[in-house]
């Protein structure tokens, strides 16, 4: 009786004097979540609460009624999987699944009655892509062996950390995936896709700088879609990043440039704690090389943890760890790397570097009077190769030279990419010279590295001087017998003039 009083006291209070209540009713309502809304005296209602009506009929007698409406809300579990590719397919309530993605299941019904609603947010960490390739260099030259790769598709991106020290393979000859918008990325070569998280909010601020193995920059663009709150919906949006989907807004293009410049700025003013951001950066020159990302003046950071997590690591049969090597042998060399992701196990691939052995070339030297001619004839081996002798231009096995003064020519021999440079010189003679070898003047080794030795007969008290080819003077020594020892170890090597008693005679210092 107690409760009725109080009841009535409520709905006193709430008309006015001159209405006169007839009768009152009060309905309690239980209903799930999943049900919703639910319509009573045709109104919507889809929260919980007590809710009156007045109905007046024609006496002007009110009657009222109360509904105290309970919801019981959905129960959602939500189930984060994180596996490796190798460990698929994922069982999840009888059923299997091997790609990323949110998944749904609503058949579990709860104690209240009301559907119970089951999420899995499945990420699954991909294989390595490794493809070592076999080649072949020539003896003293370097080959650059690439076993990292950034992904091809935001659908697996890589996540990123800006810390300007960690960087990160690109892409070459490849294409990006149709279907999305590109800004002002008219053209997207080489794309490479990653996503990086907000860890603490603020001003969003960084750099990209693209580097060549050479070790020289190289254009790098970029294009940034977001935000995402979380990367398993950017996920979903993947194929059509860029343009509006039904319901949803937070497909856009955040910034994107197209400069050409070999580091870009990335910012955004305002980002939360938790939001997601997909980046794509693009290889327009098309040279291997790596990405680095680099903190500017924001005052957000990102969340790294997500790249230590599932990071990818390098481990070469030379000890380096990092995604690409040069590799310059002196001899046939096997090389391999162990790519892992995470903790998933890591994939081998090896590459075979095969070092070419250099063509042989052989020359002999000539010597000639002033008018005649020498044929110069060059010995190769293996036969088959390609011939430039860089003086004259001329790209056949023999030339004939007719000189007016001592001079060396070079021939260049290529053979399956592998050159070999051989020297030839030329002595074109004179009277001075018969009448050296009229005089018994003799000069030996020739050519050679360290020491001449003059053995004459006539000119035992002579001076004798030794020229550069160029006609400059380098050395002067007097001649007191029949033979004399010339240290020529601290000349540069080259052809060189001897002159004694006013006759001339060539060396060659190798």
């Amino acid at each position: 009786m107690k409760l009725f009083l109080t009841f009535f006291s409520i709905l006193f209070s709430l008309f006015s004097f001159s209405q006169v209540v007839c009768d009152s009713t009060s309905l309690e309502i239980s209903i799930c979540q999943g049900d919703l809304p639910y319509v009573w005296n045709n109104e919507n209602y889809i929260s919980s609460g007590t809710y009156i009506d007045t109905l007046q009929n024609e006496n002007a007698c009110d009657s009222i009624i109360v509904l105290v409406l309970t919801i019981t809300p959905t129960i959602t579990e939500i189930t984060n999987v994180t596996i490796c590719e190798s460990n698929l397919p994922f069982i999840w309530n009888s059923e299997s699944y091997t790609i990323s993605g949110i998944y749904y299941d609503s058949t579990f019904t709860a104690s209240e009655g009301c559907d119970s609603v089951n999420i899995l947010n499945l990420f699954v960490i991909p294989f390595p892509n490794v493809n070592l390739s076999d080649t072949a260099i020539c003896p003293g030259n370097y080959v650059s062996l690439f076993a990292g790769s950034s992904s091809l598709s935001c659908d697996l991106a890589d996540p990123i950390c800006v810390d300007g020290l960690t960087t990160y393979p690109n892409q070459t000859n490849t294409t990006a995936p149709a279907g999305n918008n590109y800004g002002c990325l008219t053209s997207q070569p080489n794309p490479s896709w990653f996503y990086l998280t907000i860890d603490q909010a603020g001003s969003l601020d960084f750099t990209v700088s693209q580097s060549i193995v050479a070790g020289s920059g190289q254009d790098v663009d970029f294009i940034l879609y977001g935000p995402y709150s979380s990367y398993n919906e950017a996920q979903t949006y993947c194929g059509n990043l860029g343009t509006e989907t039904s319901g949803s807004s937070v497909n856009t293009i955040v910034s994107c440039s197209y400069s050409g410049n070999e580091v870009e700025t990335i910012a955004v003013d305002t980002v939360q704690a938790g939001e997601v951001y997909v980046l794509m950066v693009t290889n327009f020159a098309n040279g291997l090389g790596t990405y680095t990302f680099t903190p500017g003046n924001g005052t957000a950071t990102i969340d790294c943890s997500v790249v230590t997590d599932n990071s990818t690591s390098y481990l070469w049969s030379s000890g380096d760890t990092t995604s690409f090597i040069l590799a310059g042998p002196f001899e046939t060399t096997t090389y391999t790397v162990t790519v892992s992701q995470g903790s998933c196990p890591g994939i081998v691939d090896t590459a075979i570097v095969t070092v070419l052995p250099l063509p042989e070339v052989s020359l002999t030297d000539q010597t000639i009077l002033t008018g005649e001619v020498a044929v110069l004839n060059s010995v190769v081996s293996p036969e088959g190769g390609t011939y430039l002798w860089l003086e004259t231009g001329e790209t056949t096995s023999s030339i004939s030279v007719s000189p007016t003064f001592n001079t060396s020519y070079t021939l260049e021999y290529n053979y399956n990419g592998c050159t070999t440079l051989a020297y030839v010189n030329v002595i074109v003679g004179d009277a001075s010279l018969a009448e050296m070898n009229a005089g018994n003047v003799s000069l030996y080794p020739n050519p050679t590295s360290d020491n001449i030795t003059i053995k004459c007969s006539n000119f035992i008290q002579s001076s004798i001087q030794i020229y550069s080819i160029d006609g400059r003077l380098v050395a002067t020594h007097q001649m007191n017998g029949t033979e004399l020892n010339i240290d020529v170890q601290s000349l540069i090597k080259g052809m060189y003039t001897v002159s004694i008693g006013g006759k001339t005679k060539l060396f060659v210092k190798e």
